[in-house]
């Protein structure tokens, strides 16, 4: 069974880092997957980041054991309700139960005017 860690908005996949080792040094294997990669050249826009996000949750066999934070949780919880039957276990932290498209737009807009790097 995959453990997947996911971050949230204005994050990447290194945010994991402490919590990852600290698994792994229990034996947890656990996956990081950066949201921004997924994404890579399309539209930074909710749908495009789930029908990507789904594809790669879908590429692993069994069930997940998934953990959120923000978008991260919304993007797990949506998946859950879609795919109850790939979802084993799903933690959501600080996780909205509406998507603030509005403040997804604003957000969004913002990375894209920073510099790669700063990610």
């Amino acid at each position: 069974m995959k453990n997947i860690l996911i971050h949230g908005l204005g994050q990447n996949d290194t945010s994991w880092n402490m919590v990852s080792e600290k698994l792994e040094k229990n034996g947890i294997k656990v996956e990081t997957p950066n949201l921004y990669s997924m994404i890579k050249d399309k539209s930074f826009d909710y749908n495009s980041l789930f029908n990507e996000f789904t594809d790669y949750f879908n590429s692993f066999d069994g069930k997940l054991n998934l953990c959120g934070l923000s978008l991260g949780g919304i993007l797990s919880l949506h998946y859950a309700k879609r795919f109850p039957n790939k979802v084993n276990s799903l933690i959501l932290i600080g996780t909205p139960y509406k998507i603030p498209k509005f403040l997804f737009k604003v957000q969004g807009i913002i990375f894209h005017l920073m510099p790669k790097s700063t990610f």
